[in-house]
């Protein structure tokens, strides 16, 4: 009857503070939340814990974001919902893309914690209303 479904989101930025923000987003979207400070604890992490959503930063260390997520749906999950976050252009992000791994939404920094809500109901279909601060 009761669809609680616990959602698990991964995180991946390298800087605490937006991972911070993401997260408390996320957590009261219903979330919760694992986070990673870089691409290759990512891939690491998607591993272990088999997230519903995923949050990867284009530029980080070791690995970037969409070569993380290139790793994660070879290595079994094809199709995880994935954002890619990002202060850079749509241009510039093009330059980095390749056809075989294209996130399913972008989400630019500075981002709102309207446009985080939008995009989750957007990929995972959470149907409670997202209150969050506007």
């Amino acid at each position: 009857m009761g669809e609680t479904l616990l959602r698990k989101a991964l995180i991946a930025d390298d800087d605490a503070l937006v991972r911070a923000m993401l997260g408390s987003a996320l957590r009261g979207l219903g979330f919760t939340v694992v986070e990673a400070q870089n691409g290759e604890e990512a891939v690491v992490l998607h591993e272990q814990e088999r997230p519903d959503l995923l949050f990867l930063d284009l530029l980080m260390p070791k690995l970037n974001g969409l070569d993380a997520l290139r790793r994660i749906r070879k290595e079994g999950a094809p199709h995880v919902p994935a954002v890619l976050v990002t202060a850079l252009t749509r241009e510039t992000v093009k330059q980095f893309e390749q056809d075989d791994v294209r996130p399913d939404a972008y989400l630019e920094k500075p981002f709102k914690l309207k446009a985080i809500a939008r995009i989750v109901r957007q990929l995972v279909g959470l149907a409670g209303e997202a209150e969050g601060a506007a």
